[in-house]
């Protein structure tokens, strides 16, 4: 893996930003093919169905994560070779393990009919566990594929199963319905994985039960962290499948949750790309002034990053779904709140890295157990109270809110760097965009306010990354 100056990763930046956007241009267009032919009962049925996939997903115990971090630190280390195949070659092994657990499970609770799991589970067993199983190999060649700096590869490997998701959606949708959807996510998967075992060199099955111990101690505290955090993602969702006898309810939050993350992904697969990068760059910094220094003025990046992103899409999510799906109106306030959630959740990005490459994630853990029980709390309470989906969505901003400033607070203590001074200062913008902004949205005023709010708070702010960015330019 060959060291990236800025004009390499701002030119490898952009090209595969661009790739997301339109990556992200086609997922909306399914998105809302979906949607229109399934219709909101079984776009709930759905959600059910990827939610079961997505929590399956962290059966690898956290083999992938630990062999992630440790080849992201050691690759160029000429010296450690050997080890950087070994981790590789028994992390792909590895997988082969919980798949076959999984496979016996699934046997069992078909078999006894396991109440307490809902019957989505029974009605598309086989095609969850082929699922998780393809997502398995690809986690893993995602990984493999960005840790040798592959990322144009990535990116046309992504591109192309996209293309074959939404043609086999368009395709079979009329006549098959959801397993239509299914079936188009598993081929497409298929498709990745197949091309992507293509660019992996030199692989030798192997089975060292040392490493894979050692691999578990290290990965298992970081998938704890990550499926802690997932449940925390997804409390709003649990919540209503619990607490909604009708899937529609589900579908048109599910709607909004979806049109909310789409406008996120090229953010998301952008830091998904580089984050062995910043495992290294930040597992190496040991001087704290200057780690503080990486860590608050990459978070104020994000910041105005997210922030664009946010204002852009609550103004233009509505225009989109009240032109071709007027049926998912209810969809839109959701979908805006969501926004505001996400922006809280990518906020953390820095500052989570930071404490996984310096095996502070365990940390983490604590905090994102008090915020679950926060969010659940939180999502009952206002269906009680009567706000319903809308209700839901804003508790989920509390929640990441919290979130965001209590990791955000354990990273300034383990740099060194905890101060009234420097928390008020990270987060005293988005404190004031964030409740302005809901109570523009709640009211119904216009949304050019949203626009003009954040223009205001976060204008100096703007201009001095801009003027920063142009100096790292000219001396590059």
């Amino acid at each position: 893996m060959l060291s990236l100056d800025f004009k390499q990763f701002f030119r490898i930046g952009t090209i595969y930003s661009i790739v997301k956007y339109l990556i992200m241009g086609i997922g909306v267009i399914k998105s809302f093919y979906i949607a229109d032919a399934l219709g909101a009962s079984l776009l709930g049925s759905y959600a059910v169905v990827m939610l079961i996939v997505e929590y399956l997903n962290y059966s690898n115990l956290g083999v992938f994560a630990a062999m992630n971090r440790d080849v992201a630190i050691i690759l160029e280390d000429n010296s450690k070779k050997n080890k950087v195949k070994d981790l590789l070659n028994v992390s792909l092994s590895f997988a082969l393990i919980p798949i076959f657990l999984l496979a016996f499970l699934f046997f069992i609770f078909n078999y006894f009919n396991f109440s307490l799991l809902p019957q989505e589970f029974f009605n598309h067993s086989f095609m969850i566990l082929a699922l998780v199983a393809i997502y398995q190999y690809k986690i893993f060649l995602l990984r493999y594929l960005r840790l040798y700096g592959r990322y144009y590869v990535v990116a046309s490997l992504e591109f192309s199963s996209q293309i074959i998701n939404l043609t086999g959606v368009i395709l079979f949708i009329e006549l098959y319905s959801i397993d239509a959807v299914l079936w188009a996510v598993l081929v497409s998967n298929i498709f990745f994985v197949s091309i992507g075992f293509i660019f992996l060199k030199n692989f030798s099955f192997k089975i060292n039960f040392q490493l894979i111990k050692y691999m578990i101690s290290v990965g298992f505290p970081m998938l704890l962290y990550s499926v802690v955090l997932f449940v925390l993602s997804s409390a709003d969702r649990i919540v209503i499948s619990d607490s909604f006898t009708s899937r529609s309810s589900l579908g048109l939050y599910q709607f909004g949750f979806i049109a909310s993350q789409g406008l996120f992904m090229a953010f998301n697969s952008i830091t998904f790309l580089f984050y062995p990068r910043w495992i290294k760059y930040l597992y190496k910094e040991n001087n704290e002034s200057k780690t503080f220094k990486s860590i608050k003025n990459q978070t104020q990046i994000i910041e105005i990053l997210l922030g664009l992103l946010t204002v852009l899409g609550i103004i233009f999510i509505p225009l989109f779904i009240n032109y071709f799906l007027p049926q998912y109106k209810i969809s839109i306030l959701i979908a805006q709140l969501l926004l505001l959630a996400y922006m809280f959740n990518g906020m953390t990005f820095i500052t989570s890295t930071f404490l996984a490459s310096n095996n502070y994630q365990i940390k983490i853990v604590p905090i994102i157990f008090l915020t679950v029980a926060l969010a659940f709390f939180l999502n009952y309470s206002f269906i009680w109270l009567g706000y319903g989906l809308y209700g839901i969505a804003f508790s989920t901003i509390l929640s990441f809110g919290i979130y965001s400033f209590l990791v955000y607070f354990l990273a300034l203590k383990y740099s060194d760097s905890l101060s009234y001074k420097n928390i008020f200062n990270a987060f005293r913008r988005i404190f004031i965009f964030t409740p302005v902004s809901i109570f523009i949205l709640y009211e119904g005023y216009n949304l050019l306010f949203v626009l003009l709010t954040f223009v205001i708070i976060y204008f100096s702010l703007i201009m001095n990354l801009i003027n920063e960015f142009l100096k790292i330019k000219s001396e590059n």
